[in-house]
């Protein structure tokens, strides 16, 4: 049997190659009939409210960013760069949410449309607090604090919040992925 990566010689029994690590193809086949029936709408998350419980995991999701170096790139690119952030909050968040992550249009709204912002980190941090809780993932609900924060001028802060629960969510993932899909010291 050839890896189907670096097409080296295998064991037929091996479950990944012994030079690459990649899994072998029995074993990729054994994991997607195992996780098959968990899949949700467009292929993201599961149906049953229990996203991610053992099916695979967007690496997006799995991303953890540093809150202070985000806010120093902000603050450096003249708020170039939270336009990017938010891009991220919003297909994180999608993809919690087991929906598909068209981001574009929803970051255009939040760009061009007056007081579309202050709707939009309300909704979204609720949206966030819940998808987290259907998962069994403990983050604060900050809906209410992100809008007032919002409409004092202070939204960096209130990104700030949406980061730190996505970062709680990406570590309560990575810990529920089996060990040999996903090593935590490559991240």
């Amino acid at each position: 049997m050839l890896c189907s990566k670096c097409d080296t010689r295998c064991d037929p029994n091996a479950r990944f190659c012994g030079v690459c690590g990649e899994p072998s193809a029995q074993a990729s086949q054994q994991h997607t009939q195992h996780n098959a029936p968990t899949t949700g709408p467009m292929g993201y998350g599961s149906a049953d409210g229990s996203a991610y419980n053992g099916a695979p995991v967007p690496f997006d999701l799995l991303e953890k960013k540093s809150i202070a170096v985000c806010i120093i790139l902000s603050i450096v690119t003249f708020g170039i760069y939270s336009i990017y952030w938010l891009y991220t909050f919003v297909k994180k968040i999608k993809l919690l949410n087991g929906e598909e992550p068209n981001c574009v249009g929803e970051v255009l709204l939040n760009l061009f449309i007056p007081f579309y912002f202050l709707y939009w980190v309300y909704t979204r941090s609720n949206k966030l607090y819940h998808a987290a809780s259907g998962q069994h993932i403990n983050v604060d609900d900050f809906a209410v604090v992100n809008l007032i924060l919002s409409i004092f001028g202070f939204s960096i802060v209130a990104y700030a919040l949406i980061q730190h629960n996505l970062n709680t969510v990406a570590s309560q993932l990575v810990g529920r992925i089996p060990s040999p899909y996903y090593n935590q010291g490559t991240m």
